[in-house]
């Protein structure tokens, strides 16, 4: 009689051979797609644009984005002196203002850091 060692190894080859079938099904699909794709693109030998009606068609973008360009109104240049602002006074409170000044100092400890890390 069979044994439980054997019933186990019978069902375990009913499975290997059930995937080993759906697989060999799933790759003879996706050949057959492969094929009806290279068949598709053997037949289809569209024309390729030509580089007169790409430029004129750049340049239509181009024309149409300078024609809706609007003058800076006076609400953009109150934003921009405002932006400055906000930018000098952090830069203040940050001690930033002296910072061509500090530079040689900020090089000199990225140095002295990246030294440490490669001598870890």
């Amino acid at each position: 009689m069979f044994e439980v060692l054997d019933l186990v190894v019978v069902v375990v080859l009913g499975l290997i051979l059930y995937f080993l079938n759906h697989l060999k099904g799933s790759i003879m699909k996706i050949e057959s797609r492969l094929n009806e794709t290279i068949k598709n693109l053997a037949e289809n030998t569209g024309e390729m644009p030509s580089l007169n009606g790409l430029k004129d068609e750049v340049l239509d973008i181009v024309e149409s984005t300078i024609e809706n360009l609007q003058p800076p109104t006076a609400l953009d240049h109150i934003a921009g002196a405002v932006s400055q602002y906000f930018q000098f006074k952090l830069m203040r409170d940050m001690n930033m203002q002296d910072l061509p000044q500090q530079l040689p100092d900020i090089i000199e400890t990225a140095k002295d850091v990246v030294d440490g890390i490669r001598n870890d």
